[in-house]
């Protein structure tokens, strides 16, 4: 939690801190008022949305393919090495026509801001990406997870101050100690 305020980007993805942690939520405030960038993909309105660099408003239950869109922009970015990643690569490319189809139901002001989004996580010097566990219990986000867990890895925006994907829980302790 305290490393959130050394990250220069925040993205809460189909979750809302002020919900369902709202220490966290003040630890975004804080990290806030310390430069970093909030940027905010949910289909629900936030309280946080009004400190938003941007906020993208996906369909309810979007947050898995909006994860893949992301994957996908962050492995086309020229800026980012990700030779040692095929296996990633490989994924996306096999989805690709599902990807396409993604892109034309999201349509192309929701699909550039991910572009942007995905360009942003990239160039970040620490990106923290956030999700809210109930979301992978939708529909189509049962990946959710591991693809922003790809998309950190492949951003390297994990295993440093200031870097990191993780779930937000409803309870502060839901995984113990």
């Amino acid at each position: 939690i305290v490393d959130i305020e050394k990250a220069s980007h925040i993205v809460l993805i189909a979750s809302d801190p002020y919900q369902r942690q709202p220490i966290l939520n003040l630890r975004i405030k804080k990290a806030m008022k310390s430069g970093a960038r909030i940027y905010i993909v949910n289909s629900e309105t936030t309280e946080l949305d009004r400190f938003a660099a941007n906020r993208i408003t996906i369909p309810q239950h979007g947050a898995g393919n909006v994860a893949q869109l992301l994957l996908k922009y962050a492995l086309g970015n020229t800026t980012l090495s990700t030779d040692t990643y095929k296996d990633i690569r490989a994924k996306i490319q096999s989805e690709e026509q599902n990807l396409n189809a993604l892109e034309q139901s999201f349509g192309l002001e929701i699909t550039t801001q991910l572009q942007h989004l995905a360009d942003e996580i990239v160039g970040a010097k620490g990106a923290i990406i956030l999700y809210d566990e109930m979301a992978t219990l939708d529909p189509g986000c049962q990946n959710l997870a591991a693809d922003l867990q790809a998309l950190a890895v492949v951003t390297n925006n994990i295993g440093r101050p200031g870097a990191g994907v993780g779930p937000l829980f409803e309870d502060a302790n839901s995984l113990g100690a």
